[in-house]
């Protein structure tokens, strides 16, 4: 990631990739997510077991009534990869 970013000046790079992300990249956990009952049940699997995904991340998720938020905790030092993967 640290050639991409050096040979592409685009501030949105980290979005642009992230747009080809699928829950199938994760295997057989986002399989698991994608038959959950709806977004919130699906989101609350996944970052119950997120440590059988490669995130560098700690993801908590917190639930409002019909609000969903998510807070990222680094989980090791990023430097200036930190804004791509988040």
């Amino acid at each position: 990631m640290r050639n991409l970013l050096a040979l592409v000046d685009d501030p949105w790079v980290g979005l642009k990739v992230g747009d080809f992300f699928r829950l199938s990249t994760l295997g057989v956990l986002g399989a698991a997510v994608m038959h959950c009952a709806d977004l919130g049940a699906g989101l609350g699997f996944l970052f119950r077991h997120l440590d059988l995904s490669y995130t560098f991340f700690r993801v908590c998720l917190s639930r409002r009534a019909e609000r969903i938020g998510l807070h990222f905790v680094d989980q090791c030092e990023l430097g200036e990869l930190r804004a791509f993967y988040l």
